[in-house]
């Protein structure tokens, strides 16, 4: 025993023979030519840390990247990312045109939402007008419901009519979400026959100025006034040449919505007058979940009508004069007055 060993007999490196996961823990070796913090045993991807030019890992080396096992499914292509813009999908989204759907909803749906949804300036002059009547309110051009659903939620019993089926659909959606009394019927208020009788008929956001003229005015308050229960009112609001300016810091301030992954922007960008009514253009913009921009111009035109003038046709349907209300401008929004008209 007191011979002296051989040198490669004093420690032994690892157990030969056994495999790879018995072998014996050996001395770590500090890393070199690291720009960046080394993770958990120096591993880990260069591209992420970096490397010195010809830097060495050492015995330990580089793991290999992780790749999907055999029994994986097969990911969707992605396409690499631009150096400002997040990755995209394997081919664009189609854009939908007018009158088609996005995800279910109308295109005219998601507008008519976008740049009337968030509109409130108006909202308290239908509570006072609502709130004292004892029975159904019928609204005229209901749209998606922005003032019938408001007055549900309040506690009437709401009748909403709209020429847009696309429209109808979405207000009814909402109000059978929220459970509300609201009774969605898809009609062209110029030949409106409905067989009840109402204490309150709206027509918000100058309605009456988007029916073709003075014709198509008269037939609406002709129907108005049948569906009028006996002192009831008909209340319509409407934008008078004088006052369609867009003044103000807000009017820069686009109206915006996001559904599903889109981005809708809608902005106001000139209000004038043509041939004596009001033509308002908007720029439209809408953004696809890839990042694609589309946009495009589009314009409303409204009749020209003041509060006199309306008055003066009320009265061939048997409809007089009961006061007005003023709705300020806000938020890009043109100011309005509401007409009340009474019934015999």
């Amino acid at each position: 025993m007191g011979r002296a060993q051989r040198p490669d007999r004093r420690r032994p490196r690892r157990f030969l023979g056994l495999g790879r996961r018995l072998r014996a823990a050996r001395r770590s070796r500090p890393p070199r030519g690291l720009r960046g913090h080394p993770g958990r045993r120096d591993g880990g991807a260069p591209e992420v840390r970096g490397h010195a030019a010809g830097g060495d890992r050492g015995r330990g080396g580089d793991r290999p990247l992780a790749r999907p096992g055999r029994g994986r499914g097969r990911r969707h292509a992605v396409r690499p990312s631009h150096l400002h813009r997040p990755a995209r999908a394997p081919h664009a989204a189609l854009e939908a045109g007018s009158g088609k759907q996005v995800l279910g909803v109308s295109s005219a749906a998601v507008w008519h939402e976008v740049e009337c949804g968030g509109y409130t300036a108006d909202l308290a002059v239908w509570e006072a007008l609502a709130d004292p009547v004892d029975g159904p309110v019928l609204e005229l051009g209901c749209g998606t419901g922005r003032v019938g659903l408001h007055l549900a939620r309040r506690g009437c019993e709401v009748w909403a009519v709209d020429a847009d089926p696309s429209l109808l659909e979405a207000l009814a959606a909402r109000a059978a979400a929220e459970r509300l009394a609201v009774h969605a019927t898809c009609a062209d208020i110029r030949a409106l026959e409905l067989d009840r009788e109402f204490g309150l008929i709206v027509a918000p956001m100058q309605l009456l100025q988007m029916l073709g003229g003075g014709a198509g005015r008269r037939a609406a308050l002709d129907r108005a006034a049948a569906h009028l229960a006996p002192a009831g009112r008909v209340a319509a609001g409407i934008v008078e040449p004088a006052a369609a300016s867009l003044d103000g810091p807000a009017a820069a301030l686009p109206d915006l919505r996001e559904r599903d992954g889109w981005v809708y922007s809608s902005l106001p960008v000139a209000v004038g007058s043509t041939g004596g009514g009001v033509e308002i253009r908007r720029l439209r913009q809408s953004v696809s979940p890839d990042g694609s921009l589309s946009q495009e111009v589009h314009t409303d035109r409204l009749d020209p009508l003041d509060a006199n003038a309306l008055e003066a046709e009320a009265a061939s349907a048997g409809l007089r004069p009961a006061g007005r209300l003023e709705v300020a401008p806000a938020d890009g929004y043109l100011g309005s007055v509401v007409v009340i008209l009474e019934g015999p």
